[in-house]
């Protein structure tokens, strides 16, 4: 994948992870902390809360 290509997927990941409500704390304070690149259009994400730490994985296909 090239560079332009990682930079454009992880603007669109970022945008995505900014709608995730966490469970325990209840606020937008999502993040993502580990980023697996299945190919140029799918993406395996670690998502972690920024108040308590709560983990969750989701898949990004854009």
């Amino acid at each position: 994948m090239t560079e332009a290509l990682q930079h454009d997927f992880h603007s669109y990941i970022f945008a995505i992870t900014d709608r995730y409500i966490c469970r325990c704390s209840g606020g937008h304070s999502m993040e993502p902390r580990h980023i697996s690149f299945i190919d140029k259009d799918m993406a395996d994400v670690l998502i972690q809360c920024s108040r308590c730490a709560a983990t969750e994985y989701i898949k990004i296909v854009k």
